[in-house]
């Protein structure tokens, strides 16, 4: 489990164990502990022998002889590093879309209404995007869900990469995505993002030889002049979203 051989590891101390990843103030209330009540249990971040962290659920007992003196300590642990992984995995999900991993909505909610407190505090603005991709279904139709998904992943990546890091793109569901711009300095400069990303979505799609190419619907609206909250601002981008399908 540690990656050391007997050979490697006997007559030395668990230290030989030790990440650094705690500090002495960790160390110092597992001993008052055992040192209190004979025994401490918890979690502990320990080093693997090829340099890897390795999360461990350590139990540690006192032993005494006859006389009540102590003479050695027992420690036992449990290696919990795929136990941590499905909790991560877990959370994730909880905040992501587990196709694209986009945000999303409950972590759209999450910043938005962060993003709206702080505009209202600064007088400043924020945008909405609301985009929708026209003709995915016959994608889905024609060359079956697993080329869709992979279409939905691309547009994820260009949404990504067309925005800057503090804007947040989430998957709304289906083919619709939505975008919080938390800073916008004017409506002329979401116009602009608005055109950028139509652009982005309407490069063709090549995936195992096949050409796909789609197009965007795209509706923003702009804080507070749109709207007070994220729903009133995302209903609103909706509708100019459905207006510029008709175009």
């Amino acid at each position: 489990m540690t990656g050391y051989t007997l050979d490697e590891i006997t007559g030395k101390t668990p230290a030989v164990l030790a990440s650094g990843e705690l500090g002495r103030e960790f160390f110092e209330k597992m001993w008052r502990q055992i040192a209190e009540n004979g025994r401490w249990e918890g979690e502990i971040i320990n080093r693997h022998q090829d340099g890897h962290l390795l999360p461990e659920y350590l139990s540690i007992s006192s032993v005494h002889d006859d006389t009540g003196r102590l003479t050695n300590y027992v420690g036992i642990f449990i290696d919990i590093s795929e136990r941590l992984k499905a909790q991560e995995k877990i959370q994730f999900l909880a905040h992501h879309d587990y196709l694209t991993g986009l945000p999303n909505r409950a972590l759209l909610v999450e910043r938005a209404e962060q993003a709206i407190t702080l505009s209202k505090r600064y007088s400043r603005q924020l945008a909405i995007m609301f985009i929708d991709l026209n003709k995915f279904k016959p994608v889905n139709d024609v060359h079956g869900h697993n080329i869709g998904d992979q279409v939905l992943c691309l547009v994820a990546e260009r949404l990504k990469s067309a925005v800057r890091s503090s804007d947040t793109v989430c998957r709304q569901g289906g083919d619709e995505f939505v975008i919080l711009v938390p800073e916008c300095s004017s409506y002329i400069g979401v116009q602009n993002l608005a055109l950028k990303l139509k652009m982005a979505l309407k490069e063709a799609y090549v995936i195992d030889g096949l050409v796909i190419n789609l197009g965007v619907s795209i509706g923003f609206a702009i804080y507070p002049e749109n709207g007070d909250t994220l729903d009133e601002l995302i209903h609103y981008a909706d509708e100019v979203m459905y207006q510029d399908k008709k175009k």
